[in-house]
């Protein structure tokens, strides 16, 4: 029995895109972007759509004369049953009418036959006891996603089909936010929020408070802080260095405004701690403290959140990653392989981008500076950035942030890059033993806490 005879396919399908370009060969260039030779189920009919293809490629039309001279050529036309088998199939069809239907159905049974073989290796990996459990997860995530890129093709639109959207999206700009509000008058003033869509990479050195500023944004995110309505806005946080013990006592001390120091010497009761959070309690935040997740994995987890939420009507509008450099590239197949960590840095940046496009979320990734700046050049460039190059062209925004050596509470927030906007230095104020930034400024503070 042929092991092959129950997979999906439509014989039907197939004989109606070849037989409807045999009646007008000029749909062919349509068809060879929805469609490949491989996805036809049967082997002749793989051999005459390349055919096909390769005439329409050098401009000859595609009829049952230039059609059999060419598989008569390559020595493949007794093969595909001969030229009895191509007047069958042009006489199979009266029009090129309802092709791109078929070849969709042509495809799509091309992706489920995928999809079972990815399901075949995935089976041999698992009962294969040798290779590491981490390994062989990240390696059918990857056979998973090979099919799921294939199902995700994208087509040119002309721009009339586009200038409605965008201009309907255009209404909505006024002076209001575009984003998800960071809680910070100037940042959101200047970043308009945090956009959809959006890689926005926060660096800084070590001590400076980075994880403390991206915990504040997800916290005032989360229990509306800055959005005009008061929308509290879901929140994914991926711990990549500490616990998610150490970074709830965080949030706790952020929002309670609670010294960190006192807290660690026992000083505070669960009891009064707990009435104190009480207005965070429910704040949609989702922690996950897992190390050395990679990008396939980190993908997964955010997509299955984000498939929950909208079944509760809401959306994830922001993912919070701590930090860039902690990430692992994939180890399967066409991951970096870990030789190169430039490489395996670019390729977890370029991941984060297509996640906050895929999701249509914004991503904050926390990340490393390379080295110190150099005296006379005391605030951090955008060359400072470690592992630089992926990391600058893939943000849209990327913020520094650089203590004032003159006030040490002081703490500027560096836009150095701005794709939809301008760059600009911005003051905050840091109390470290909060863990809890503010806005700096001299105009009137607007009352921001956590109700």
């Amino acid at each position: 029995m042929d092991p092959r005879m129950g997979l999906p396919r439509s014989d039907e399908a197939e004989r109606s895109v070849l037989g409807g370009i045999l009646r007008d060969w000029r749909v062919l260039d349509d068809l060879i972007s929805e469609v490949d030779s491989a996805d036809f189920y049967a082997e002749r009919n793989r051999v005459v759509f390349e055919a096909m293809r390769q005439l329409s490629q050098e401009q000859t039309p595609v009829d049952l004369v230039t059609l059999s001279e060419r598989l008569r050529r390559d020595k493949k036309l007794e093969m595909v049953g001969g030229e009895p088998y191509l007047m069958d199939l042009a006489d199979s069809v009266v029009s090129a009418a309802g092709i791109s239907a078929h070849a969709r159905i042509v495809r799509e049974k091309s992706l489920l036959r995928s999809l079972i073989e990815s399901t075949r290796k995935i089976n041999e990996m698992a009962f294969e006891d040798g290779e590491d459990t981490a390994v062989v997860l990240d390696r059918a995530a990857t056979e998973i996603m090979q099919v799921a890129n294939r199902r995700a093709a994208h087509k040119l639109l002309p721009i009339k089909d586009l200038i409605h959207s965008t201009l309907q999206n255009i209404a909505t700009y006024g002076e209001g936010l575009l984003g998800t509000p960071s809680g910070f008058r100037d940042i959101d003033e200047t970043l308009r929020g945090l956009r959809r869509q959006a890689m926005i990479v926060l660096a800084a050195r070590p001590g400076v408070g980075k994880t403390a500023l991206a915990l504040n944004i997800a916290l005032n995110a989360a229990c509306g802080v800055g959005d005009p309505e008061g929308k509290r806005h879901p929140v994914a946080i991926f711990s990549l260095e500490m616990g998610y013990m150490e970074l709830v006592e965080r949030l706790i001390c952020s929002a309670a405004e609670i010294d960190s120091r006192e807290l660690h010497k026992g000083n505070y009761l669960p009891q009064k701690l707990q009435r104190d959070i009480e207005p965070i309690y429910h704040a949609p935040i989702y922690i996950d403290d897992t190390s050395g997740m990679n990008i396939l994995e980190l993908r997964a987890r955010c997509k299955r959140l984000s498939s929950q939420l909208r079944q509760q009507g809401e959306s994830l509008d922001l993912i919070v990653i701590d930090y860039l450099q902690l990430m692992e590239a994939p180890t399967g197949k066409g991951g970096g392989g870990g030789d190169n960590r430039q490489a395996e840095v670019a390729q977890i940046s370029r991941g984060l981008k297509q996640l906050a496009k895929e999701i249509d979320c914004p991503v904050l990734a926390l990340s490393q500076l390379s080295r110190e700046p150099a005296k006379g050049d005391a605030k951090p460039k955008l060359h400072h950035l470690r592992e630089s190059g992926a990391i600058e062209q893939d943000a849209d925004v990327v913020a520094f942030l650089h203590p004032d050596p003159e006030q040490p509470s002081k703490v500027e927030f560096l836009i150095q890059k701005h794709r939809a906007g301008p760059q600009r230095d911005i003051p905050l104020l840091f109390r470290k033993e909060y863990t809890r930034y503010y806005d700096f400024t001299d105009r009137e503070e607007p009352v921001y806490g956590y109700e």
